[in-house]
């Protein structure tokens, strides 16, 4: 399957799986310690509220090192492979899809995308607030 191909289908899927709250979707590759990225889909009006949509998509890239994603296995409990990583943000989430070795997919999405997760995150992170837990 060629390049267009595969962006193709991915976003296709992307689009069928989360409707009007899919935001954008890039392509990631390192070859030789260098990082490339491919922006395969930006939602118009996330493009527009963004002063350089395609420098803060592939900014999404390197803040999930590939380095500590490189399909491991997780210890303690041996959960299998790592497939995926979500990082949840106020105005998106964030779902690193990891592929075979250096290469992958992020998308960006609305957070209500993951029902109430984000509810579920706030509502924790205000009540270890208020127990007065450290942020660190």
């Amino acid at each position: 399957m060629d390049t267009d191909s595969i962006r193709d289908a991915v976003v296709t899927r992307a689009r069928a799986t989360f409707g009007a709250t899919l935001r954008s979707v890039l392509f990631y590759r390192v070859e030789g310690g260098e990082a490339t990225e491919d922006v395969w889909y930006v939602r118009e009006d996330t493009a527009e509220t963004r002063e350089d949509p395609e420098s803060r998509i592939t900014a999404f890239s390197r803040d999930f090192p590939v380095e500590s994603v490189g399909g491991g296995r997780m210890n303690p409990r041996e959960l299998g492979d790592l497939q995926a990583s979500l990082r949840l943000f106020e105005e998106a989430a964030v779902v690193r899809i990891h592929s075979y070795g250096r290469s992958g997919v992020v998308v960006s999405v609305d957070p209500e995308s993951f029902g109430d997760l984000s509810g579920f995150v706030g509502e924790v992170d205000d009540s270890l607030a208020g127990e007065g837990v450290p942020d660190r």
